[in-house]
């Protein structure tokens, strides 16, 4: 399916207990679906990132495989629970721990990953900006993370620094960006989807179901179509 699908058109991944299946959607709309059975210790269900490469945050440790899944490489220092690849540099990517540690690759964990950042909450949420992303700007690209605390934090140096944007009333459950304006983000925390249009000094809602009892685990926005689909849980 390679080169069948758009440049944000990005595939979507999922996991149930030790399979994970790829479903790629072609640009006429159709989809395919392929799966495999691997075998890891801890959970692969916690934290997912699929492009070119297989980015995974388990229980202990972070893995990455570039070849289809069939070797992966492998950092088990930290446990962890979120996890994003660069979409134009799969060697880049960070993962979250629950201590909230925000680690780096360079290299896809030829090499162990560095540790970038401590927010001091579990790290629930990670993303790269797809503008100012690691193969057009190395030493500039902007990374996202969410927390367990409701803290949301930017980095403008490639993880480098990591700043304090902003803190909601719940945990961040989802982050993305517009690609093609990089100061509008969104944010699902608690029951409610948040938007900024200025890079994350001051937010709004979009939307809220706080007050029915239903939370927003989860988020997908294409921005070419500007539709948002919530993944949402009723207490």
């Amino acid at each position: 399916k390679e080169g069948m699908y758009t440049t944000y058109n990005y595939p979507v991944v999922t996991a149930s207990g030790y399979t994970i299946c790829l479903t790629v959607t072609d640009n006429d709309g159709l989809t395919d679906t392929a799966c495999k059975l691997i075998t890891l210790s801890g959970s692969i269900g916690e934290g997912i990132a699929f492009t070119r490469a297989m980015y995974l945050a388990c229980g202990d440790g972070f893995r990455v495989s570039t070849d289809g899944m069939f070797t992966w490489n492998e950092d088990t220092r930290s446990g962890g629970t979120a996890c994003i690849a660069d979409p134009f540099n799969a060697w880049y990517g960070y993962f979250g721990t629950q201590g909230g540690e925000i680690w780096k690759t360079i290299d896809a964990l030829e090499s162990l990953a560095e540790q970038q950042y401590d927010t001091g909450s579990k790290i629930t949420s990670l993303w790269i900006d797809p503008i100012f992303n690691h193969r057009d700007y190395p030493d500039a690209a902007y990374v996202y993370a969410g927390c367990e605390n409701g803290t949301f934090y930017k980095s403008t140096d490639s993880g480098l620094n990591f700043s304090l944007r902003h803190t909601f009333d719940s945990e961040v459950t989802a982050i993305k960006s517009d690609a093609r304006n990089y100061n509008r983000i969104l944010i699902t925390a608690g029951g409610s989807l948040y938007q900024t249009l200025d890079g994350g000094f001051s937010w709004g809602d979009l939307a809220t179901l706080a007050d029915q009892g239903v939370t927003m685990n989860d988020m997908s926005y294409q921005f070419f179509t500007q539709i948002i689909v919530a993944m949402t849980r009723n207490d």
